[in-house]
């Protein structure tokens, strides 16, 4: 039988799970000997912290594999109708985040 533990993640929700706990939740479980799966929305390189969850696993000694998935960010305009890189609509998109918006410069 599996276990579920939801771990996502909601901006100034006090529920969420910091990353260094659902990091050492990751690696607590493999120390048990279980087989971990964390499910993300997408592709598990945007916008998320996978950075720091293989690097808990690896520093650790637990091996991982990465699934890419595909970003709404991508889907979604086309999804829509819209291709992103529409030659006769646009010539470029950009995707960043928005932690910190004053540091982004589009000139």
């Amino acid at each position: 039988s599996a276990d579920r533990v939801h771990v996502g993640k909601r901006g100034g929700d006090a529920r969420s799970w910091t990353q260094a706990d659902i990091d050492n939740l990751l690696v607590s479980l493999c120390a048990e000997g279980k087989i971990v799966a964390r499910l993300k929305g997408g592709c598990p390189s945007v916008f998320s912290r996978a950075r720091s969850e293989m690097d808990a696993l690896r520093r650790d000694g637990f091996s991982y594999e990465l699934v890419p998935g595909v970003s709404s960010a991508l889907a979604a305009p086309l999804r829509a109708g819209f291709p992103l890189t529409d030659v006769a609509v646009g010539k470029h998109f950009v995707v960043c985040s928005a932690h910190d918006p004053a540091s982004i410069d589009f000139a």
